[in-house]
């Protein structure tokens, strides 16, 4: 499912993490229900005119998923993935699959753009 907003843009420089709050981003989870595993994964949904098509997207990843409280202190209901490295006039589809402790598997997903500061 997709976000209400997407991520702020990220320059080729940059390593950043990106997280999703499962709690306040369209799920109403059981009140004693948390995140137990999340996987990421990237796509190249756009190109700017004249630059380069990131063949590789999925190697923007770096490290593993993790299980986070959210902002608002809920305990173990937001997943972050570290990203780097993207490549300018790209857009990504960043998609987050995580697992509850109830055992569903729900799905969001979001764009961020690479562009070179000005």
């Amino acid at each position: 499912m997709k976000t209400d907003r997407d991520f702020s843009p990220i320059t080729p420089s940059e390593t950043r993490d990106l997280a999703f709050d499962f709690k306040h981003d369209t799920f109403e989870l059981d009140p004693l229900e948390y995140l137990v595993s999340a996987v990421f994964a990237l796509a190249v949904v756009a190109t700017d005119d004249g630059a380069t098509v990131d063949a590789s997207p999925v190697s923007r990843l770096s490290g593993s998923a993790s299980i986070a409280d959210n902002q608002d202190g809920d305990v173990d209901m937001a997943a972050v993935q570290r990203v780097t490295g993207m490549t300018d006039g790209n857009t990504y589809d960043v998609i987050c699959r995580a697992t509850t402790s109830r055992g569903q598997v729900l799905e969001l997903n979001a764009h961020i753009a690479c562009r070179v500061a000005t």
